[in-house]
């Protein structure tokens, strides 16, 4: 029997070595059709996505590629840097004015981070740990699907630069040059998500100061470590100060860093151990799989030697983990994507810690980790597709849709029924399938347009029916709960 296991080891280790760019192959086909699939559906999210999409629109309506708006005003509620709206702009140049258009950079960041886990862990841990690494973190469900991977959020942009920035750090042993790299990203990072990204900064000083980098590191290499972090940045501030002096400053420092620190905006509360509780709670089975490899090396594993020719890794990889995690613990503000930046750190260590063991060849143990690892993957991965498989387009949104961006109603303007709002998600829909002009007085508003082009939605009842026929409107398009309705 433990001959048997033996060389059944030895062959699947074998096999995995020889075959190793197959398997990638597989695992990026996966993570390709989870992204991708069905990304153009019309169920465009409230709040974050929404916004986004929004502020990327009128940006590029207004020809103004610095400054946000938001119904045709500056934006001083998404108090974000114009990177992520950039991305946007880009898809909606690229795929047209739709979800795809949306999301699409969302999906090529997320896909881009993998490539760059990839290729670092195989060639710092080898084949086994970078093909573990990859399958853990294209296999995170809430990455995949909330906020991230699947939406026009920033999130997936933020966590590209996040994560070049940190890896560049890593890279330091081998060349300085990759510490100028790391701040070039941090500065990306800042232009995306803005006061997010100084956690990046937290952990390249705090790198440079427990690896003993600093005493090795001269005048020259620190000036232009930190022209690289800030360049970019002030070029954006002095472009940005043009337009409305401090006004968007203010609020950013005052509301999206004090406020957001201090207090718990718009309802998002949650306790010390939130994020915690998320990662656990969300990703079971990887969560099993990091603790049992982890306390699995502490036991087995000669700690001298791993901690001696991995000692900045281990470093890098703590605070990457740790610093965020902390922040983000005591800040008021919960959100759960706040924590995302730390998920391809957790994937590295559950990639490295794994093949560690499983490399040892001790049948029973390798067997049940290779079996454990099997098995997270494909219960997430069966998550993440039954999701995508049941997801549903939003009826108000493909009543829009089937305008088609019609020149005959472009600039028209557009009231809602009864009952009936301008949430973020309806306005975004409304800009991108019919390029319409949101108006807020409601029927009294239609009824007293006397612009032919005006058009109404109202939900599908007896009283609106009768209302049509009454007044002869023409049904422009119509769905199972709503009608778009011309004079």
């Amino acid at each position: 029997m433990g001959r048997t296991l033996n060389w059944l080891m030895n062959r699947t280790l074998v096999l995995i070595e020889k075959y190793y760019y197959i398997f990638v192959a597989i695992i990026f086909s996966i993570l390709c059709f989870t992204l991708f699939y069905k990304m153009n559906m019309p169920n465009i999210q409230d709040w974050d996505e929404a916004r986004h999409g929004v502020n990327a629109y009128e940006m590029l309506r207004f020809h103004n590629y610095i400054v946000n708006y938001y119904g045709s005003s500056p934006d001083y509620w998404n108090l974000k840097p114009p990177m992520s709206y950039w991305s946007i702009i880009i898809g909606y140049k690229l795929f047209g004015f739709d979800t795809l258009g949306l999301r699409f950079f969302s999906g090529l960041s997320l896909l881009l981070v993998s490539i760059i886990l990839g290729i670092f862990v195989k060639k710092r841990f080898g084949k086994l740990a970078s093909l573990i690494t990859l399958a853990s973190f294209i296999s995170c469900v809430p990455l995949v699907l909330n906020h991230c991977g699947r939406t026009g959020d920033p999130d997936a942009l933020f966590l590209l630069f996040f994560t070049s920035s940190i890896i560049c750090l890593l890279k330091m042993d081998h060349k300085f040059a990759f510490l100028y790299l790391a701040g070039i990203f941090f500065s990306f990072a800042f232009l995306t998500k803005s006061w997010h990204a100084f956690s990046i900064l937290i952990v390249i000083c705090l790198f440079i100061i427990f690896t003993g980098k600093i005493r090795k590191l001269n005048i020259y290499q620190y000036s232009i470590f930190i022209v690289s972090s800030l360049l970019p940045i002030l070029i954006w501030a002095i472009f940005r100060y043009h337009y409305d002096g401090l006004t968007f400053f203010k609020q950013m420092i005052q509301y999206d860093l004090l406020s957001r620190s201090s207090q718990a905006l718009e309802g998002h509360m949650g306790g010390r151990l939130y994020y915690i509780e998320f990662i656990v709670q969300q990703n079971p089975y990887w969560t099993i799989v990091l603790f049992a490899s982890f306390f699995g090396c502490l036991t087995i594993v000669s700690r001298n030697n791993l901690f001696h020719q991995y000692r900045n890794y281990i470093i890098g990889l703590l605070l990457w983990i740790c610093v965020p995690l902390l922040i983000f613990s005591m800040s008021k503000t919960k959100l759960y994507w706040y924590i995302y930046p730390i998920i391809p750190a957790l994937s590295i260590c559950i990639g490295w810690f794994s093949a560690k063991l499983i490399k040892m060849k001790k049948p029973v143990l390798s067997i049940t980790l290779i079996v454990l690892i099997a098995f997270s993957f494909f219960a997430n991965e069966k998550i993440i597709l039954q999701s995508i498989k049941s997801a549903n387009s939003y009826e108000v949104q493909t009543l829009f849709e089937k305008m088609n961006r019609s020149p005959q109603y472009s600039k028209a303007n557009v009231y809602l029924g009864k009952d009936l709002n301008w949430s973020q998600s309806t306005y975004l829909s409304g800009l991108l399938y019919g390029d319409v002009v949101a108006k807020d007085t409601g029927m009294k508003g239609f009824l007293h347009d006397k612009n032919k082009n005006s058009l109404l939605v109202v939900t599908k009842d007896k009283v609106n029916e009768k209302t049509i026929t009454q007044h002869h409107y023409k049904i422009i398009s119509s769905n199972d709960q709503y009608y778009l309705l011309q004079k």
